[in-house]
């Protein structure tokens, strides 16, 4: 898997430095990944600040994201303390955003956790069992409370990859179905979505970067005028959608429940 980094990597650098359509890359909420690939790649160092500095790659908040129900509360802290750390190493503020998208439930504390570092938000899924929107309040057991953004129980964090770009995997991309699949997905969406502001995340583990994917994104601009795909953040996404927090519904305590539906969605 450290080789399989140390690849995804050079790729990304080499081709973010020619290519400034290629705008963002995420690197998965932890900041573990950027000591493993420097411990093999040390020359590529400056290299990679720069594209962090510019805001392109974008690190943090955590060092390595956790399992909130296998460690402690003061584990939980310390992770994204030194999550934090790192990032202002790199000279940049880490990702202000609860990225907890990969962990099976979530306790009663974690909003009070990541509002003592200023975050106001976690994107997740499992857990919520078969709740049916896309964002809504969850309120700790002291109060604190953030804009909780749930994922697709089928997709995941990946759902713009499994829905748009696999199923072309060792093919050619054809237009005519690359608009047909976005606009399934738009319709799948249309009962979930809380507002017009729709989260679709490309790439999954151990992918490497669609360099087509500038390209991608206008077709289906130019195609389907109804919407418009932009190459954004996370953090651009959870300010859009602050605007409609007060009209979410509010779930307090953790999260915890079996979901029936969607084959990522089980605890």
């Amino acid at each position: 898997f450290r080789k399989r980094l140390v690849s995804i990597l050079d790729e990304l650098i080499e081709y973010m430095e020619k290519e400034p359509e290629y705008r963002y890359f995420h690197l998965d909420g932890q900041t573990v990944v950027l000591e493993d690939y420097l411990k093999i790649r040390p020359e590529n160092e400056s290299r990679l600040r720069n594209l962090i500095k510019h805001g392109r790659i974008i690190i943090g908040p955590w060092y390595v994201m956790p399992d909130e129900f296998l460690v402690s509360g003061e584990s939980l802290v310390r992770n994204m303390q030194k999550g934090f750390v790192i990032s202002h190493s790199y000279g940049v503020e880490p990702m202000k955003c609860g990225y907890v998208v990969d962990i099976f439930g979530h306790n009663s504390q974690i909003q009070q956790i990541l509002q003592g570092f200023g975050i106001d938000s976690a994107i997740l899924f499992r857990g919520m069992g078969d709740y049916p929107k896309d964002a809504f309040r969850w309120i700790a057991e002291n109060g604190s409370s953030v804009l909780a953004v749930r994922l697709d129980e089928d997709r995941c964090y990946s759902n713009f990859y499994f829905a748009i770009r696999w199923p072309f995997a060792g093919r050619e991309y054809e237009r005519e179905e690359l608009v047909s699949r976005m606009r399934e997905l738009l319709e799948y969406n249309q009962t979930r979505r809380v507002s017009d502001n729709m989260l679709m995340m490309d790439g999954v583990d151990h992918i490497g970067i669609e360099k087509r994917l500038p390209e991608i994104i206008s077709i289906l601009n130019e195609d389907i005028t109804e919407i418009e795909l932009v190459h954004s953040t996370l953090e651009d996404f959870i300010r859009s959608q602050k605007q409609f927090y007060s009209s979410l519904d509010s779930i307090k305590g953790e999260l915890y429940k079996l979901g029936h539906k969607g084959v990522n969605n089980w605890l």
